[in-house]
């Protein structure tokens, strides 16, 4: 499963620039087999992330939007402007504060997920001994 879509990328960033960045046969069409590619990309970079901490895939419609906005980075092969790094680098870093949750993700079960599975718990008994002495 995909984060976002051909359609979440067109309804973001309008069809002329996804054809600009993928027709190269000069077809006027968007060419699918770049955008798969970086929408596999961004699946990937966004698991990196946050496996291990969440149960993936995620089904956070704010993962949709960094999925769009790391897709689109990309497409861009080369001279990627400087609203597009912004945008990248904007997800990059909720990426990194869903990973420290500094920010709540909704898992699979539609949960925030608050704590770790796999996070250490520490509990302790009671005290042996007392300061008033009776032992």
């Amino acid at each position: 499963m995909s984060y976002c879509t051909l359609q979440d990328l067109i309804d973001e960033f309008t069809e002329a620039e996804l054809v600009q960045l993928t027709d190269a046969a000069g077809t006027g069409e968007i060419d699918t087999v770049p955008v798969e590619k970086a929408l596999a990309r961004a699946d990937r970079t966004i698991n990196r992330y946050l496996a291990g901490r969440n149960e993936l895939p995620l089904a956070d419609d704010e993962v949709v939007d960094l999925a769009c906005d790391i897709a689109r980075y990309y497409l861009y092969a080369d001279q990627v402007p400087s609203h597009v790094q912004k945008r990248f680098d904007d997800a990059v870093k909720a990426l990194e504060k869903m990973a420290a949750r500094k920010i709540a993700v909704v898992d699979t079960a539609g949960t925030a997920a608050a704590e770790s599975a796999a996070a250490p718990e520490m509990e302790s008994s009671a005290s042996v001994f007392g300061r008033s002495g009776d032992w």
